[in-house]
């Protein structure tokens, strides 16, 4: 009874938030499955569902409402096949009605405005991961000049590169959990080698490990958004872009600020006392994840 009425509920929502429609007429909504699905380290649920029309139709209008009361920055891939014809669109708050007229002949995606949706979908991954913001600023406190933190951020990229390119393709596949987790242990340590060291002469290197951490929390990010089998690879450099750009706005607006305040002799004090802050949140985001 309990999945039962789990299903009505989820049937209800689905209705609710998701419409085609033809001739301005929504179509006949049927839930055919509903199952427990696994995509690479993400665990979800599968949904077919089966529209009816009352004729054939060449063109109709969908209509996605899901999830963006909750989460207005969600994101999904939108792919239609029917026989030859393709056609690629993002979904997201901006863009929730999309129209597909399948007596086109063959119309070719709009590969740049895919590329441009997933760079901006990597730098608002950055701007909005107040874990990732946490690390990088835990990263440049020690900092003492411009070339230190620059070493550190490129080293960063060429890490989380790898495991982004690496996950996403399926190459290797990892716990999403267990990556939460070790995202929040990488603040913590850093948190408190900035208590005890003075320089950040190797820290390029040390990042340069943990971005093969991160690179697996972004490849876990973009499993939830979808990734298209077409322009994958487009896709991931773009969004990798988009995570460099991100990274380097937070940068440039933050870095000239430490480094001015590097200048007065109570500097060392703030920032092991900032450290301290942010390794006792980062311990909490350990706990609670594990």
């Amino acid at each position: 009874m309990n999945d039962e009425l789990a299903s009505q509920k989820i049937e209800s929502y689905l209705q609710k938030g998701l419409r085609i429609d033809a001739d301005s007429k929504p179509l006949t909504m049927e839930l055919v499955s509903m199952n427990m699905a696994q995509k690479g380290a993400i665990r979800g649920m599968k949904i077919q569902l089966t529209f009816i029309a009352d004729e054939e139709i060449e063109q109709f209008n969908l209509h996605y409402d899901l999830v963006f009361d909750d989460a207005p920055a969600h994101t999904s891939v939108l792919m239609v096949h029917a026989g030859e014809y393709f056609q690629q669109d993002m979904i997201d708050s901006a863009n929730r009605d999309i129209l597909i007229n399948l007596s086109q002949d063959l119309p070719q995606p709009e590969i740049g405005s895919l590329l441009w949706k997933y760079f901006v979908l990597g730098i608002e991954h950055i701007l909005t991961g107040y874990d990732h913001l946490l690390f990088l600023l835990s990263l440049v406190l020690i900092a003492s000049r411009f070339k230190d933190a620059l070493k550190i951020v490129t080293a960063f990229t060429i890490g989380h590169s790898i495991t982004l390119f690496l996950v996403a393709t399926d190459r290797i596949q990892v716990s999403s959990h267990w990556v939460e987790a070790l995202i929040a242990l990488t603040i913590c340590y850093v948190a408190v080698e900035n208590m005890f060291v003075q320089k950040a002469k190797w820290r390029w290197l040390l990042t340069a490990i943990f971005g093969l951490i991160y690179g697996m929390g972004f490849a876990g990010a973009l499993a939830e958004t979808g990734l298209p089998k077409s322009n994958l690879i487009g896709s991931l450099l773009t969004f990798n872009l988009g995570v460099e750009a991100g990274q380097l706005m937070f940068l440039c607006l933050l870095l000239p600020f430490l480094l001015w305040l590097r200048r007065f002799p109570w500097y060392r004090k703030m920032m092991n006392s900032t450290s301290c802050l942010i390794f006792v949140l980062a311990f909490y985001w350990l706990i609670q994840r594990l």
